[in-house]
């Protein structure tokens, strides 16, 4: 399976949805997110 920053932040959002009344706004820097998953290596 092919993990990406958008499929994970895509996963996150349907597990827990936003609720913007009480400030939750995720800010999405797919850089840093695919440097993460790059750095986690094959886990599989």
């Amino acid at each position: 399976v092919e993990r990406d920053a958008r499929l994970l932040v895509d996963l996150l959002r349907d597990r827990n949805p936003v609720v913007r009344e009480l400030g939750q706004h995720y800010l999405v820097d797919t850089s840093v997110l695919n440097a993460a998953i790059e750095l986690a290596g094959d886990i599989s």
